[in-house]
C-alpha cells in the first residue's frame, strides 16, 4: 500500500465510505473535502478502479483538477467543452480539437484511468465516436495505396494541403511523396510511394524535416470531429 493509500486508511470516515462503494453502488455525498484534499480523495477512493470519471461544474475546475490529478494518476486525461466563441475561429487553433480526438484515441486503446471535464463538456452534444473510428486512416510499408486516393482522404477527413508540413492537420505532396502531421501524434511521418505501393514511411522532425526512424505501419486520426460521407456532404451542398 502506497503512502497516499496508507493516510487514508487511518480516517475511519473514508474507510467506511470505501467500504460501502465496494458493497453497495450509489450515489454519495461528501463534504467538508478542500480543493487541494479532493485529488487524493479521488485516487484513493477509486484505486484499482479500470476508469474514473470526474465532472466539475466549470473548466476552470477542471483543467486545475486534471491538473492535480496527474500527480496520482499517469494516464489521467481532461475533454476540453466547446468554446462557443472560438472553436471555429482562426484565434483558437486546432489544438482544442487535438486534446478532444486524443481522448477519443485514448478512449479506443484503453489507456485512460482517470478522465476530468466539466459539466459542459459532458453535455456537449457529439456525433457517434464510430464517425472519427471510421475515418482513421493505417498505412503499411509495402501495401498497395493509389497516392491520389490517399491524399483525397485526408482532405476528406480534414486535413489542409500546404507547402511544407510543419504543424498537425497538415499534410503536403512533393512527387511521389507525402509528408502528414497527425493531429494527435507527436511527429509527422513521411511516406514515399513506388507506382502505386508505399515504399516506406519515417517520422520527421518538424523543425529540421529530418529522418528520426523508419516504421513498418502509421495511424492517422482525423482532423475533424465530424467526418462525413461522401453523399452526406452532396446533401449538404445541394441544401446550401
Amino acid at each position: 500500500m502506497d503512502i497516499f493509500q496508507r493516510s487514508l486508511q487511518e480516517n475511519t470516515e473514508i474507510t467506511h465510505l470505501q467500504e460501502a462503494l465496494t458493497k453497495t453502488p450509489a450515489i454519495y455525498d461528501v463534504s467538508g473535502v478542500s480543493d487541494a484534499a479532493k485529488p487524493h480523495l479521488i485516487h484513493g477512493l477509486t484505486d484499482g478502479k479500470r476508469m474514473k470519471l470526474v465532472i466539475t461544474a466549470d473548466e476552470e475546475k477542471a483543467r486545475a483538477l486534471y491538473d492535480a490529478c496527474r500527480f496520482f494518476e499517469e494516464d489521467c486525461l481532461h475533454y476540453p467543452a466547446k468554446d462557443l466563441l472560438f472553436y471555429q475561429s482562426d484565434i483558437h487553433g486546432n489544438t482544442q480539437t487535438a486534446e478532444r480526438i486524443s481522448v477519443l484515441r485514448a478512449l479506443k486503446e484503453g489507456t485512460p484511468r482517470c478522465l476530468v471535464l466539466s459539466i459542459d463538456a459532458l453535455l456537449n452534444r457529439l456525433a457517434p465516436a464510430r464517425r472519427i473510428y471510421d475515418g482513421i486512416l493505417t498505412v503499411h510499408s509495402g501495401e498497395e495505396w493509389e497516392q491520389s486516393r490517399f491524399v483525397s482522404r485526408l482532405v476528406h477527413i480534414g486535413y489542409e494541403s500546404v507547402h511544407a508540413c510543419e504543424r498537425r492537420g497538415e499534410f503536403s505532396v512533393r512527387g511521389g511523396i507525402v509528408d502528414v502531421f497527425p493531429l494527435v501524434s507527436e511527429h509527422p511521418c513521411r511516406i514515399e510511394w513506388w507506382g502505386d505501393e508505399i515504399d516506406s514511411i519515417r517520422l520527421f522532425d518538424e523543425g529540421s524535416q529530418k529522418s528520426i526512424e523508419k516504421v513498418d505501419s502509421f495511424v492517422i486520426y482525423p482532423a475533424m470531429e465530424l467526418v462525413l460521407t461522401a453523399k452526406e456532404v452532396f446533401a449538404g451542398v445541394h441544401a446550401m
